[in-house]
């Protein structure tokens, strides 16, 4: 937190990661980005990507909804062969 510095917090040894979210100034969003920039490979394991608004109040919402697709499987990336849909899990 602003102000207070490092401080220690409780962590997880491993987690499910089902997205990937990069946060960007307006000026690098693509209106229509393209289908190949929808996935990208962390570790062997092939995750939905998405590109966000960074200081926009909207932009939690919108990590909702792309998480919510993922979930269901409306995104690109989802459900291929070594996605963490399909139990890749990366480990600290």
């Amino acid at each position: 937190m602003r102000g207070i510095g490092l401080i220690a917090v409780a962590s997880e040894t491993r987690a499910v990661v089902r997205l990937v979210v990069d946060l960007v100034e307006a000026a690098a969003i693509e209106r229509l980005p393209a289908a190949a920039g929808a996935t990208t490979n962390v570790s062997g394991i092939v995750l939905p990507r998405v590109t966000l608004l960074a200081n926009d109040c909207a932009t939690i919402d919108r990590v909702w909804s792309a998480t919510a697709a993922v979930r269901s499987d409306r995104h690109p990336g989802a459900g291929e062969t070594g996605s963490a849909r399909n139990g890749g899990c990366i480990r600290a």
